[in-house]
């Protein structure tokens, strides 16, 4: 699996700082991860898979642009997509409770420090291996059927074949 993460961070010292945290602690992991960069809240909706195509979503409350804090981006996220893990990272700490709201994994303040990101970042796994949908592969008369385990209500099992 690899860990699809969208940052969205406007300043570009935080940006390479997350970016470089992020490395280190997948990497210590062996965990493949892949960034994409956000600037703003209108690139980041713009982009084909915003809502459904990342595990983890890091982003600042404070946003340039439209005027829409994180708070406000992450309730458009959350209409689209329940599982994906949200996690706001920070320098205003009065957001805090608005995090609830969204149900963010966790809300970081900067600065970053790695050993509190790091543990912040194994809580994100934990939530994204729980949500995220796993599959079976089943050899059937008409060729390998790939079945999301969610949809497998029952198995019946005649003469040591799946029915």
């Amino acid at each position: 699996m690899i860990v699809k993460i969208a940052l969205l961070e406007d300043e570009e010292e935080e940006r390479v700082l997350t970016e470089s945290m992020l490395g280190r602690f997948f990497s210590a992991a062996g965990i493949d991860y892949e960034i994409v960069h956000f600037a703003d809240a209108e690139s980041f909706l713009s982009h084909g898979s915003a809502f459904t195509g990342f595990h983890l979503l890091l982003m600042d409350i404070i946003l340039p642009g439209s005027g829409q804090n994180g708070i406000d981006l992450a309730r458009e996220v959350r209409k689209a997509n329940r599982d994906v893990a949200i996690m706001f990272i920070t320098k205003t700490v009065q957001f805090a409770i608005n995090g609830y709201e969204v149900d963010a994994v966790d809300y970081v303040v900067k600065p970053l420090v790695y050993e509190d990101f790091a543990l912040k970042l194994k809580k994100a796994m934990r939530y994204i291996l729980l949500h995220t949908e796993k599959f079976i592969v089943l050899n059937t008369k008409g060729g390998a059927v790939r079945i999301g385990e969610s949809r497998i209500y029952y198995i019946e099992v005649m003469l040591h074949y799946l029915v």
